[in-house]
């Protein structure tokens, strides 16, 4: 640090203590700019990754209801799509503590499971599958919930295409009028909801 000091001419001016104390500023100044170049980021607090499409797909074999979803990731981080959050309703929701274009990544189908309101859900080409319950929280009415698992990447500023698709009759009820979505990522972060009418 010394030869430094010895070959910029002007600090040569000033006492030792001064020139020592110029030093001391380039060498924090070097390390705060270290550190704000390599550094995490935080990711700000309204950024959040949206459902930005949601709609029903043609399906010309009448294989049953397929939706499509298409997700984007505003974060500077990769978004791991972990559980979409499925509820089906008629004209309105029942009263009483409810809260409120690329080619397709994935298939995740949801059949008939071994009993009554029992669902498997899974992609299409997985030989093992998840077992998920459709639930109906309200007693006497026919809004009911159901969870699929899902095992989706998003990377940072990209958006993902994929498809669900119902090989089963115990949803939609013909009394069902309305799809509501969320999706969960990285842990417990939940997207805002979207809705579409279904076409009875």
């Amino acid at each position: 640090m010394k030869e430094f000091i010895d070959v910029v001419p002007f600090l040569q001016s000033y006492e030792a203590w001064v020139r020592w104390l110029v030093v001391l500023w380039l060498i924090y100044t070097a390390s705060l700019g270290g550190v704000l170049l390599f550094a995490n980021r935080k990711v700000a607090l309204d950024q959040k990754v949206t459902i930005d499409d949601f709609r029903l797909v043609a399906d010309s074999a009448q294989r049953g209801l397929m939706l499509d979803l298409l997700v984007h990731n505003p974060l500077p981080i990769a978004a791991q799509l972990v559980e979409l959050q499925l509820t089906f309703y008629g004209e309105q929701k029942p009263k009483g503590g409810l809260q409120s274009f690329s080619s397709e990544s994935a298939t995740y189908v949801l059949a008939d499971g071994a009993n009554i309101n029992s669902l498997s859900a899974g992609e299409v080409e997985e030989k093992f599958r998840y077992h998920t319950q459709i639930k109906y929280p309200f007693a006497g009415q026919d809004y009911a919930e159901v969870s699929i698992p899902l095992s989706q990447t998003v990377n940072k500023g990209k958006t993902d295409r994929f498809i669900v698709r119902f090989e089963t009759k115990q949803l939609p009820k013909e009394t069902h009028h309305h799809i509501e979505a969320t999706i969960r990522y990285n842990g417990d972060k939940l997207t805002k909801v979207r809705t579409v009418a279904l076409q009875n």
